[in-house]
């Protein structure tokens, strides 16, 4: 009877974590590479999402017509949409700021484990 009653806990315990897992992994905007196009689906989904994806989608679709090299292509293969996104949306936040301010915190961001220095 105890038995019973373990693989039965385990089989919630598994089923909860996979359940866990999914959800962690579901991300509101498409991991797939700038060049691939998305369907129509992925497309609704992440503009239920955040209705400014749909003008950065087709702004961004334009922007690669002009991407024509095969070593253009490569480099930029790894950039998503997800990422590419959410850099437009961190630049908008610093847009209001002085050019001294914007670059500081540009730096910070991305460059973590260096101390901040300006030689002005």
């Amino acid at each position: 009877m105890a038995k019973l009653k373990n693989k039965f806990i385990m089989k919630k315990l598994l089923i909860f974590s996979l359940c866990v897992l999914l959800l962690c992994c579901c991300n509101s905007f498409p991991e797939k590479s700038i060049f691939e196009p998305l369907t129509d689906a992925e497309l609704n989904k992440a503009v239920s999402k955040d209705a400014g994806f749909y003008d950065f989608y087709f702004y961004c679709n334009d922007y690669l017509k002009y991407i024509v090299t095969d070593a253009q292509r490569i480099y930029y293969y790894d950039i998503t949409y997800n990422e590419l996104f959410n850099y437009g949306k961190y630049l908008d936040k610093l847009e209001g700021l002085p050019e001294e301010e914007f670059h500081k915190r540009a730096f910070k961001k991305n460059n973590k484990m260096y101390k901040l220095m300006f030689d002005l």
